[in-house]
Order: structure tokens, then sequence, then C-alpha cells
């Protein structure tokens, strides 16, 4: 789907205001945008949960084997567009998460600061508050949330009827009814939990997010691409010169105008709408066990309007 046709799927947002003054009207166009959003030709439910499995990929020259994701038989990235939702917080911009504090990176240590740009992301987290017109979680993202988990559920279904391919998976299950529960208590996902003052999880409250890299080697960029590598910022100037170019995730409003990368601000309580991939994952953590995952990949975000009243 190149940017042109996404814009084009989303016209219908056009004549509506990018800032919303009363709460009246942010009924009136929350409303309008879930409206468009369920009859949109690239929404989730467009993809239904029966029409998604997985195939063995074998490695080259002995590598090890991964995962491919098929709907109705065919490979796919299963490119859609998220529904309209709150922000939970959106690292976006020049740098994105750069110089925040992340879970999982490398070192001896879990916890650690984002310190370059070879390393930093763009972020979306999405809540399920609810929409302006709503009362209670947003209902649409709470389905598709279940639709997420659906598709890693296959992934871990995928993964232990084909467990020869994958000779790395836990081995002390017993039955693949007992490996089946493992994989599916350890899938990383992009759904998260909501706890309460007191720690306990509401079940009916989740937030997703997605991420990208921000920098790729320019020489794995160009192979896809021709022409020069695009400079949109001073910070692409600099990993240019040190071999790397941006992968541009463009943020629009809802006049259907791109926001220059430097003025790129995604704020808490903004609702948005965002073009991603989803992307299954299989390799081995640091302790040498198998880490199975899927994750979204955000390709474009529109800002449908600020959360300001």
């Amino acid at each position: 789907v190149t940017m042109a046709g996404f814009r084009q799927a989303l016209l219908g947002l056009r004549r509506l205001h990018s800032y919303i003054p009363t709460v009246a009207d942010a009924a009136i166009f929350d409303s309008k945008a879930l409206a468009v959003y369920e009859h949109h030709r690239l929404s989730y439910m467009r993809f239904p949960l029966d029409a998604v499995s997985f195939k063995v990929k074998k490695g080259r020259a002995g590598g090890a084997a991964r995962p491919v994701l098929l709907f109705q038989d065919k490979p796919a990235t299963l490119e859609h567009v998220s529904p309209c939702a709150v922000v939970n917080y959106g690292l976006f911009g020049e740098r994105g998460n750069l110089g925040e504090a992340r879970v999982g990176g490398p070192g001896p240590s879990t916890e650690h600061t984002v310190s370059s740009l070879e390393d930093a992301e763009v972020e979306l987290s999405l809540g399920c508050e609810p929409l302006a017109h709503q009362s209670g979680s947003n209902p649409v993202f709470l389905a598709y949330s279940a639709w997420l988990d659906g598709i890693a559920r296959r992934l871990c279904e995928h993964l232990c009827d084909n467990k020869e391919a994958y000779p790395t998976l836990p081995v002390t299950a017993a039955t693949p009814g007992e490996l089946l529960q493992t994989l599916i208590n350890t899938v990383r996902k992009p759904i998260f939990p909501v706890k309460a003052a007191d720690d306990t999880v509401d079940p009916s409250k989740v937030i997703i997010k997605m991420r990208s890299k921000i920098y790729q080697r320019a020489g794995s960029f160009l192979d896809r691409n021709s022409g020069d590598v695009p400079v949109r910022c001073p910070s692409d100037d600099e990993m240019h010169r040190r071999g790397f170019a941006r992968q541009h995730i463009p943020v629009f409003n809802c006049r259907d105008e791109e926001i220059p990368v430097p003025h790129v601000y995604i704020a808490r309580n903004d609702v948005v709408t965002a073009l991603s991939e989803v992307d299954p994952m299989i390799f081995m953590g640091r302790d040498n066990t198998l880490v199975h995952a899927v994750r979204l990949v955000p390709r474009a975000v529109v800002v449908l309007r600020s959360g300001k009243e």
C-alpha cells in the first residue's frame, strides 16, 4: 500500500478539524472517524483470524528456520489500519525514544537507557480509553486487541505443531498440550495489561504498543529504494555520514498534510490511527532459550485530533 493509497483511503476524515474545541464537537468527530474506520478497506476486520496461519521457512545454509505469516495461504504482512484510539504516549520526531529508559537491552542488566541513534526507535502506545462519544473502554480497540492475541496464539500453535523444525523449543514439556500452554504463557505480544493502584490487572483494559528502529544501514535501504537517501532533519545528515538511513514513518494530520519530522509531536490523549504490519519473530534470548514474539511495526500515523479540550 502506497502512502498515496493510505491517504486516499482516509479522505472521509479530511473535512474534519484537527483540533476540536468542545467536548460535544469531539463526540461528533470521534463517532464519524470510527464509522469511517469500520468501513476502511484496511481495517483489521478485513483480515479474519480463520484465514491467518503460518508456515515454516527453512534457513539458508543450515540456518535456523523461522515462521512465515500467511493470509488465505499466501505470505502476508497483514498491513492494516488500527482502530481510532487514544494515545498513551508517542515517541516520534527526529530522535524517537533516544534518552528514554527501557527494559531488555544489551549488557548484564535488563534495564538500560537508549543512548545512540543507531538503537533509537519510534514508539506509539495506544490505550483502550473511550473515545469522546463512548463510555467505558473503547470496544473496537478491545476487539482489535483480541485479534492480535489470536494471531499470537496461532503462532504458538504453529510452533507446537512443527516442533521438529524448531529444535530450540522448550524440551521440558511432556505433552503437546503442555508445550502449547508453555508457548502461550511466554509469547511476547504488543498487548500489555493495565494495572490498578493495588497492582491487580483489569482484563478489560489493555495497552497496545508498536515500534520500529529509526535508522538502518544505508546499504540495505538503497537495495530496496532507488535514488538518493532523503535528509529530513539534522540527525539524518549526521547518520547518513555514518552509513545509516532513516526508515521514514510519515505522520499526517487529518487534512492530509504530512508533518515535517522535526515538528512531529504525538501527545498523550491525542486520537490517532496507524498503518502497521504484523511481524512474527523467533530468536534466541540471552539465556539461550527461544523467544517467540508477534510485534506491530508502524508504517504511517494519522493524528485525527488533539486531546486538548
